[in-house]
């Protein structure tokens, strides 16, 4: 019989994480996370926040409700699934008309080509669309999965310091031009993190699947900060994966 395995230790600050749905505020930094299980909560909770230049982070694809999340494959791309897509972005720019707040909301993309889609992000303040992103760096199981078309041209959002990546383009901030690296001191993230191919095995041996999830993003967010030298901090928007509980809030970055 094996030796059961303790779980293992964090290297960053999560004091200000939370692992449930909910709405996290950071007054210092003026970002606000949201993170729910439908569309519907979602713009409603974005709509009940202050104007007042807040950022608000949403997770990855939470454009689509988590049942939509869990299969967005090619059979589901269809005309009327493209109408409703469509819809949510009129709403989400009515509810920005009325508020200074910067709205990031993860959602499928139109490919450039408009041969798929682009797993990517949308920020949304005073009713205009002021910046599109599209995710470069898939993780090996979204890449299995083939529902998206992945872009090269990653232009990820800056601003005042905040950096746009989204889920596991953490592990590649190396690859961002060094002026946006030097230049970063907060990631704004748009997440799903868990990973459902993985085995119970693998998870037994960090002592539960959360506390895996916990660890592999303390390990991509320290990873980061070696890339960025001046990365303080992550806000994450995370969403629930296969089960897990999703990792939402602002993990505070440990320097030696």
């Amino acid at each position: 019989m094996s030796k059961e395995k303790s779980p293992k230790s964090l290297q960053n600050d999560h004091s200000e994480m939370h692992y449930t749905h909910g709405v996290f505020h950071y007054p210092e930094d003026n970002i606000t996370v949201v993170t729910q299980p439908t569309f519907e909560d979602t713009l409603e909770a974005i709509a009940d926040q202050p104007a007042n230049n807040t950022t608000i982070v949403t997770p990855e694809l939470a454009l689509l409700n988590d049942d939509e999340f869990h299969d967005f494959s090619l059979e589901k791309q269809t005309d009327a699934m493209l109408k409703t897509l469509n819809e949510r972005f009129c709403r989400l720019k009515g509810v920005s008309y009325d508020t200074s707040n910067a709205i990031m909301i993860g959602a499928p993309l139109q490919s450039p080509t408009r041969t798929g889609y682009n797993n990517g992000a949308a920020v949304f303040q005073y009713g205009s669309t002021t910046h599109l992103q599209r995710k470069k760096h898939p993780g090996p199981y979204e890449e299995e999965l083939g529902w998206f078309e992945y872009n090269a041209d990653q232009n990820p959002y800056h601003k005042l310091g905040a950096t746009g990546l989204i889920c596991s383009e953490l592990i590649f901030a190396i690859t961002l031009e060094k002026k946006l690296r030097n230049s970063t001191d907060k990631i704004l993230m748009p997440a799903a993190w868990g990973v459902p191919s993985m085995t119970p095995e693998i998870a037994a041996a960090y002592g539960t699947t959360d506390q895996y999830n916990q660890y592999t993003l303390d390990t991509a967010a320290s990873m980061a900060a070696e890339d960025i030298p001046n990365l303080k901090s992550i806000y994450i928007a995370d969403r629930v994966v296969d089960g897990a509980s999703p990792q939402s809030g602002k993990i505070n970055i440990a320097r030696k």
